[in-house]
Order: structure tokens, then C-alpha cells, then sequence
């Protein structure tokens, strides 16, 4: 929900600017016209990330490297900008992590955007969009989640953060009418700029499969418990199908290999898109490769066997002097959290250990 009289060409100070969200931003705001000032403290970012942006646009801009736990740093990024408005990407954002060091997150969170808006008002700037989160939803809501649905109730310290902030912001609006808040509220976000280091994708291929002999998959291969390659893990190869290409897909064709009782043992699928095509095995009693490819116009990324259990994943090209290998420790356990950590080691060519 935004609130009134927001920004054309102006100054703009971007909070948190050398993350995912923050550099995807930064472009887009740069190839809009408008000037930016960003600052960072690295905490999950690198500069190579900053620098990426004015590669990408060719345009230079103010950077700092500050906290904004440090009243210093920021007066001075006020003091030395005409800053207009405000997008405020920077906090801690890790759902595990966050269960693991509720404290860390209460403090980091909610101290540093105090100081932030405490800092902005007294330099006269009033306009601010907060990224916030889904978490900030109520779990009991009905799908699909809309912006009036319930919040609240959240389940773990981050989504708390991100409720307790919109609350105080909401707060300050409401005190004070010359404050113009927006809080942006959305899921895990996850792609790549046009200009990734592997180009445009054009196609995915991903596998699992099972080899542990019939009585050990005497569930998956039961008709009676609706088993079968499909039913039991399309979800995997499936996933980052979806997350990387979207759910649009134009067709969908399978072939299935049935055992004596019809379960299907082996499939293989794919799935045409508008620009890239993607196709998936499964296997019960079938030794399939279990990889993940994801092709693109420069180059392509290659995740070794398990890939959704694997550290590390490398980028491979034509000129093999130019390969990257990445490691990366989750955030989350989970796929999606694989993807997201696949996106942000690329984007910030991270290649070692996050600890």
C-alpha cells in the first residue's frame, strides 16, 4: 500500500543496494532517469555487485559503505546528497536464522530502520518505500493471499520484524501526514538481469531418481498409495523449471514407462516456453544422472549429482580459462532457498563459502 505524492527524477537512496533486490533496483531506476545514492555494509554482499550496476548502465553514483546503526555514516550520506526519497532494501532476511538468533534480527532489524527514518526526518525527507515481506501475512488466510488479507501471527522472528516495522511506519504515517510510506510486501523473489553471466536461458534439464531396489520402494510403487516416478518426485526437477522459467509454459508432453502393476517407473517430460524449452526424468528403480543444466546464450550452469543436496555449482563457457565455481551454504534447507543462493552467488560472484 503506497501513500501519496511519490518521486520523478529525483534523488533516490537506496538502502541495502549491493543485495539481490537492491542492484535489480538500482538498474532500474538508473535506466529510468533517476539519480541514486546507495550504500551497503556487506554483510551479505560484495562490491563486485555495485560495480556490476554501473557496468550494466553505464552510469556512476554515490556509494557507501556504511551501517545504519552508525548515526555518523548516515548523517553524513544526508548531509553530503539531496536525498528525496528512500527505498530501504537493508536488513537481515534469513527464516532459519533468524529462529536461531531472534535477537540478532529484533536489533539489527528494527533498531537500524528507527535510526534510518530518524535520520531522514530530520533531514526534511519524508518519502519512503519499505521492502517488506509475505511473512507479514497470517497463516489462517485464504489463498490467493491479497493485500487486505489478514497479518499478523507470524511464524518466526524475521516475518515478526518485517510486521513490527510496517506497524511502526504505519505509525509515523498516521502521526505525522507528511510522511509518504509504501510497503511492499512480496514472496521470494529470484532471476537474473538480462545481462547474466550466462546470458539468456534457453533451457533447463534436471533429473532424480531412486536405485534402492523394489523392497525399499514398496510405497512409491504401490498403485494402491497413488505411487509412482510422478506422483512421488515431480516436485524436484519441477521446481527450479518453474522458479526459472515461470509457469507459462506453452506445452507440456510426458512418456512414462509402466511396471506390471501400471505404476510409472521411468518418465521423461518436456516443456515448451515461449523462448526456452525444459525437460525432466524421473526414476524409481532407475539410475538417471541427477543433475541440473541450466543452458544459456553465453554459457550454462552445470550442478553436480544430487543437485538438490549438493555446496557448490559451477559455471562453465566455451573458453574453459573462464569457468567459476561457486560454494554456498543455505540459508534454508529447501529448494527454493538452492535458487535463490544459485542467483545471488552469480550475481555477486561470490565464489567462496558463505559461513
Amino acid at each position: 500500500m503506497c501513500g501519496k505524492g511519490y518521486f520523478m527524477k529525483k534523488t533516490i537512496l537506496v538502502t541495502g543496494g549491493a543485495g539481490f533486490i537492491g542492484t535489480h533496483t538500482c538498474v532500474e531506476l538508473l535506466n529510468a532517469g533517476e539519480e541514486i545514492v546507495v550504500f551497503d555494509n556487506f554483510a551479505n554482499s560484495k562490491m563486485s555487485a555495485v560495480e556490476n550496476v554501473k557496468k550494466i548502465t553505464g552510469k556512476d553514483f554515490p556509494f557507501y559503505e556504511a551501517d545504519m546503526l552508525d548515526r555518523d555514516a548516515m548523517e553524513k550520506i544526508f548531509s553530503e546528497n539531496k536525498i528525496d526519497a528512500v527505498i530501504h532494501f537493508a536488513g537481515l532476511k534469513a527464516v532459519g536464522e533468524s529462529v536461531a538468533k531472534p535477537l540478532e534480527y529484533y536489533s539489527n532489524n528494527l533498531v537500524s530502520t528507527m535510526a534510518l527514518v530518524r535520520v531522514m526526518g530530520a533531514h526534511g525527507v519524508k518519502k519512503i518505500i519499505f521492502s517488506s515481506s509475505a511473512t507479514v501475512y497470517s497463516g489462517d488466510n485464504e489463498m490467493p493471499l491479497r493485500e487486505t488479507s489478514r497479518t499478523g501471527n507470524c511464524t518466526n522472528p524475521y516475518g515478526w520484524t518485517k510486521y513490527m516495522t510496517e506497524q511502526i511506519l504505519s505509525g509515523m504515517a498516521n502521526a505525522d501526514r507528511d510522511w509518504s510510506i509504501c510497503l511492499l510486501r512480496y514472496f521470494n523473489p529470484i532471476g537474473a538481469h538480462k545481462s547474466g553471466l550466462i546470458g539468456d536461458v534457453v533451457g533447463i534439464d534436471a533429473s532424480e531418481s531412486k536405485l534402492w531396489g523394489e523392497e525399499n520402494l514398496k510405497r512409491e510403487l504401490d498403485p494402491k498409495q497413488a505411487g509412482g516416478s510422478m506422483y512421488e518426485m515431480a516436485s524436484y526437477p519441477l521446481l527450479p523449471i518453474l522458479k526459472l522459467l515461470g509457469t507459462d509454459y506453452e506445452d507440456i508432453t510426458m512418456y512414462s514407462r509402466l511396471n506390471d502393476n501400471g505404476v510409472d517407473v521411468y518418465t521423461r517430460g518436456t516443456m515448451r516456453f515461449k523462448n526456452s524449452i525444459a525437460s525432466f526424468q524421473l526414476g524409481l528403480g532407475v539410475k538417471t544422472e541427477g543433475n541440473l543444466v541450466i543452458s544459456g546464450t553465453k554459457g550454462y550452469v552445470y550442478v553436480p549429482s544430487p543437485w538438490w543436496k549438493t555446496d557448490y555449482f559451477e559455471l562453465r563457457y566455451e573458453d574453459q580459462n573462464q569457468n567459476k565455481k561457486f560454494f554456498y551454504k543455505w540459508d534454508e534447507p529447501g529448494l527454493r532457498y538452492e535458487l535463490q543462493e544459485f542467483v545471488s552467488c552469480i550475481l555477486n560472484n561470490r565464489n567462496s563459502p558463505r559461513l
